[in-house]
């Protein structure tokens, strides 16, 4: 960067954890443009980070969500911003039919996509759902598709699927009751946009705001806060089909375009 900075225009660092991002942008932050895909953790908090987000020309926000903490964290309203989202790219037919045979799926089902992990609270959505599938008996499934980092339940009513193609994904995902993410700590988090955009109500914890906020503006899907809530939404979601199908088109009402 130092070599090459007067080529550029400007320079452009996606999420300010990295070293490439910390390090980098303060060899030149008069050209510098940040996409912090910031939230509430603990690393965002090393005084490192109070240069990171002081100093660039300008931030690109995901969400008001995202703005409202990074401005009440680093007090830098002063420099131009704008929250512009993120596109998503979902494909104008999904063979759902055809997936779930391809996986042999035959009953109804959840999914949750991305890293199974506990620093996605992973083990907490299994937790929760062997207790629910204990307290209410049926064939529900739950499908996990992702790379697999924690010790996971051997169970049956819980599939996991690993990496997968995007056609199967997108498959998969348009063929389930609900979308799943258990996950405190997200800045956008595609899967709940995708989900959306395809009809399909979405769960997630609303201890994330952006998570939280997603629900709320898109009428999408619930969050939840407690076992119970969890129970109690997912109850919804599977046996009044009125209001799930009013739930996944309020959802890609706002996702689908």
């Amino acid at each position: 960067i130092e070599e090459h900075k007067a080529a550029y225009d400007s320079l452009i660092f996606v999420t300010y954890l990295y070293y490439t991002t910390a390090v980098g942008m303060l060899v030149c932050p008069e050209k510098s443009i940040l996409v912090p895909t910031a939230h509430d953790e603990y690393c965002i908090y090393f005084p490192l980070y109070r240069e990171t987000f002081k100093r660039p020309k300008g931030i690109v926000y995901l969400t008001e969500s995202e703005k409202r903490f990074v401005e009440k964290t680093f007090e830098n309203q002063d420099i131009p911003h704008v929250v512009a989202g993120s596109g998503i790219d979902i494909p104008e037919k999904v063979d759902t039919e055809q997936i779930l045979k391809k996986y042999a799926i035959n009953d109804e089902y959840i999914i949750y996509v991305g890293r199974v992990d506990k620093g996605k609270c992973c083990d907490e959505l299994f937790a929760y759902f062997l207790k629910y599938k204990k307290e209410n008996p049926s064939k529900l499934k739950l499908m996990v598709v992702g790379k697999v980092m924690m010790d996971v339940p051997n169970n049956t009513d819980i599939r996991y699927l690993g990496f997968i193609d995007e056609e199967d994904k997108y498959g998969l995902m348009a063929g389930a009751r609900a979308l799943v993410l258990p996950s405190k700590y997200e800045s956008l988090s595609l899967s709940v946009l995708e989900s959306m955009a395809l009809g399909v109500p979405v769960l997630v914890n609303g201890e994330c705001q952006v998570l939280k906020e997603h629900c709320l503006k898109s009428q999408g899907g619930h969050a939840y806060e407690t076992y119970q809530e969890f129970v109690d939404f997912l109850k919804e979601i599977l046996m009044e089909k009125d209001k799930r199908e009013k739930i996944g088109a309020d959802g890609k009402e706002v996702c689908g375009d």
